[in-house]
């Protein structure tokens, strides 16, 4: 009995207290956080009635997507988001985010996933698991590895992925690295509009930030190098060895989430020039400042490998097409082929302990990295 009555107040907190119709809402709402752990909320109504978040008026025009700055996370504290109607005052839409300890000793928790790109079985699967995704464990965040939608530049896409996912994702905030798919139909060498206007409050220009929490350090990292000018290469490669650095001085682990992965035995894309980029320049810094996790996707096969004490996990993709494990991987510690995963993290100062699951529940590989040994 115990158990059921924890079951349900689990639920509860999880869920989005809507007291209005959903058909109110074109995207319901969602948040994501930005640099220096803002967190911004983002919606679509169908109407052009005046709103009211966390008791400031907003005025928008109709089937406008709406960025609203609602706080920023600091330790010790949750946050509420709250939207009414500015004429009825009746709620439509509150949310609460959890609190993030500040001891720490205790833990946060994140979820990742990645590669969900756009159909319709990859939406009612990316459903299913993040509806239900309490019951791997509770998130304080979900990480995306990017490829969110399969044409970036096409807006209807980013339409049909928030219409059909945004109240799943909703009940935590969303951190997503930009995917190569990110900037398919669009012929620019610079960050690709829509990927900012659906998954990013502000940005730099190289699509990249980092998050501090007592517990670890998230830092974002574009790994589309022919996306990116040459200033804002540079000025990227800069910004991360600074952070190593930093986050080493300060007896911090960083988490580095990045698109493209450092090693894979997906036989398409190991030779990939992201892929020899991140080996050559980007593993020799993660060693050098004893960085102890590096998250990514885009090989569409689970895979978690470790090179001198750093661990690497790619996650299986949501996308209709998953790769097997063909190609060799001399740092392979574990790989489920044609499988789209689900990666549960609780991360204190020491420890990380990861469980991945595969869409049906089942639980896949666990792994424990302990920092004290490092």
């Amino acid at each position: 009995m115990k158990k059921f009555v924890l079951f349900l107040i689990l639920i509860s907190c999880a869920t989005p207290v809507q007291q209005g119709p959903e058909s109110l809402f074109i995207i319901f709402p969602y948040t994501v956080i930005s640099e220096d752990n803002e967190v911004y909320l983002k919606l679509k109504l169908k109407t052009s009635n005046p709103i009211v978040v966390n008791n400031i008026p907003i005025l928008f025009q109709k089937e406008q997507l709406l960025n609203l700055p609602v706080g920023k996370f600091s330790c010790g504290k949750s946050m509420q988001v709250e939207v009414k109607d500015q004429r009825s005052g009746k709620q439509i839409f509150s949310q609460v985010i959890p609190e993030i300890p500040c001891e720490d000793s205790s833990p946060i928790y994140l979820g990742f996933l990645s590669d969900t790109h756009n159909s319709y079985s990859n939406q009612e699967k990316l459903r299913s698991v993040l509806s239900k995704s309490w019951e791997y464990g509770k998130i304080h965040f979900l990480l995306h590895g990017g490829d969110v939608v399969h044409k970036g530049g096409k807006i209807e896409e980013w339409e049909e992925f928030f219409q059909a996912t945004s109240q799943a994702v909703s009940p935590s905030p969303l951190i997503s690295a930009i995917g190569n798919h990110e900037y398919q139909s669009l012929n620019l060498v610079q960050g690709p509009p829509p990927f900012e206007k659906y998954l990013t409050g502000k940005s730099s220009p190289w699509y990249g930030h980092l998050l501090t929490f007592p517990q670890c350090k998230i830092l974002i990292f574009n790994s589309n190098f022919n996306r990116l000018t040459t200033t804002a290469r540079a000025e990227q490669w800069i910004f991360l060895e600074r952070e190593l650095q930093r986050a080493d001085a300060e007896g911090i682990p960083l988490i580095l989430l990045s698109h493209h992965a450092a090693f894979t035995s997906n036989i398409f894309k190991k030779r990939r020039p992201e892929t020899q980029e991140l080996q050559v320049t980007l593993v020799r810094l993660l060693e050098k400042y004893k960085v102890p996790l590096m998250l990514s996707g885009d090989v569409h096969l689970y895979e978690r490998s470790e090179k001198n004490g750093i661990s690497y996990i790619t996650a299986g993709a949501f996308a209709w097409y998953r790769m097997p494990s063909l190609g060799g991987n001399p740092y392979q510690k574990f790989s489920k082929s044609l499988t789209a995963t689900y990666t549960w993290l609780k991360v204190t100062k020491r420890q990380i302990v990861i469980k991945t699951f595969s869409s049906d529940r089942t639980l896949i590989d666990e792994h424990l990295i302990d920092m004290t040994k490092q």
